[in-house]
């Protein structure tokens, strides 16, 4: 009977298993728990998505507070990675969460948010990193940052080899470096910031690859995914996009509606179509669109995109993102636009700041069907301030062409010379009407 009751309990225990399994195993979520300061935080996240994970989605908390990070996705063959640089956060327990993303799992879609901790230490790390992640198929650069108050021997290597890195798939233009059997040695001074070039070397597939970077105290991986002939038409340039600016931060003041423009370009080859923009949700009770799907945009064309900003009765600062987007069946095409809303009490913006002349400012003359007039022109018509110049939406003329200006100062020379000549003779008659004082004095 005993036995009995132990294999219904193996079963039921095997069959509570089977249904948490696919729940668990749906999306990989893999990096590091703990991070020194300054150090650069990389995570691997994969599952069988439904949605890409866009910057949009992804999220950071200390503790319960939502904290702006500095961070980038990269997709590498199907999984996104994720890195933050951390310099300047303090030690304290954060969360990565990626919210609003469709997935997989067993047999159902879930939008569960998808969360991570680490902790920040009061460690300062060796060195920072930029980027985390690679995408190519041509030479790249990595920078890397010697945050310690002493000299730093960086060695950097291929995961997968034993020889210089010259030798292997990547070749490097390191300049003056010491070479040893596993990889090559930089050495970097004190808060010193290096460039570091790589070239790609007889590579003859698509695959991805990882550098090592290492010093005494940390090792950074950063995958590389290098593919052939540009795998995708993004990367080609035959369908590119981008907005005029990559990021917009708005003061404005509390209990108040603000309008900004910006400008998404087509810089492709191609026309694009059935364009979508989406907000991210922290900026959804401030900021609406003036549209939301955009037909077409021809190429070496923009789109006018009207931001209405509506803010709170308080202060605060609201980070988010644009992102517009393409998904059809000849590649996904991602263009982004980071937003910081400042939500002022009795705020007064300056006239001509830098922030108000690249959203009103932002088309070129060539946009405004217009044209830029050389410095021995002049403008017969219209002229408006353009991103590039001074524009004439009329007709460029040769200066001096016309007689107007000539009679008009004629007219004002002839003005005067008549003044003049009216004053002086004014002048002189009344001094010779004058009594003769001291002829009176002596008649007396």
């Amino acid at each position: 009977m005993n036995n009995l009751k132990v294999t219904r309990k193996s079963w039921g225990i095997l069959i509570l298993f089977l249904l948490v399994l696919p729940a668990i195993s749906a999306v990989e979520f893999d990096m590091k728990s703990n991070f020194s300061q300054g150090e650069t935080l990389l995570a691997r996240v994969s599952g069988n998505f439904v949605d890409p994970i866009l910057k949009g989605n992804v999220f950071f908390y200390k503790g319960s507070t939502r904290v702006p990070m500095d961070f980038n996705i990269v997709e590498l063959e199907g999984e996104f990675y994720i890195y933050v640089q951390l310099l300047g956060k303090e030690k304290n327990n954060y969360s990565i969460s990626i919210e609003d993303v469709n997935y997989v799992s067993g047999r159902e879609i879930l939008d569960d948010n998808i969360v991570k901790n680490f902790t920040i230490t009061n460690e300062s790390a060796d060195f920072t990193i930029t980027p985390g992640a690679v995408n190519t198929n041509k030479g790249f650069s990595v920078t890397v940052q010697n945050l310690k108050d002493y000299k730093i021997n960086l060695l950097v290597k291929t995961k997968e080899t034993t020889s210089k890195v010259s030798e292997g798939f990547f070749g490097s233009l390191f300049g003056e470096v010491k070479e040893e059997k596993e990889g090559t040695t930089i050495a970097i001074k004190s808060g010193e910031i290096k460039k570091i070039d790589f070239t790609l070397i007889n590579f003859t597939k698509s695959e991805l690859k990882k550098i090592e970077f290492s010093s005494n105290n940390l090792i950074y991986e950063i995958p590389v995914y290098v593919f052939l002939n540009g795998t995708t038409e993004q990367e080609k340039g035959i369908r590119a996009m981008e907005f005029d600016i990559p990021s917009l931060n708005i003061s404005v003041p509390t209990n108040s509606e603000a309008t900004r423009i910006t400008y998404l370009k087509n810089i492709g080859e191609e026309k694009l179509e059935n364009i979508t923009l989406i907000l991210s949700e922290e900026l959804k009770p401030y900021l609406n669109f003036s549209i939301t799907q955009i037909e077409d945009i021809k190429k070496n064309r923009s789109e006018q995109i009207d931001l209405i900003i509506i803010s709170g009765n308080e202060e605060k600062v609201v980070q988010g993102q644009i992102t517009a987007m393409i998904l059809d069946d000849a590649g996904n095409i991602y263009a982004y636009l980071d937003i910081t809303l400042n939500f002022v009490e009795d705020y007064i913006p300056l006239n001509g700041t830098e922030e108000e002349l690249s959203i009103k400012y932002s088309k070129t003359c060539a946009e405004m069907n217009g044209t830029l007039c050389k410095s021995n022109q002049e403008c017969d018509g219209e002229t408006k301030q353009a991103k590039d110049d001074i524009c004439c939406v009329g007709t460029c003329k040769e200066k001096g062409k016309s007689s107007t200006g000539k009679i008009i100062s004629w007219i004002i020379i002839l003005c005067v010379i008549v003044f003049l000549i009216w004053f002086f003779l004014t002048k002189y008659r009344s001094v010779q009407s004058m009594p003769d004082l001291f002829n009176v004095h002596r008649r007396r």
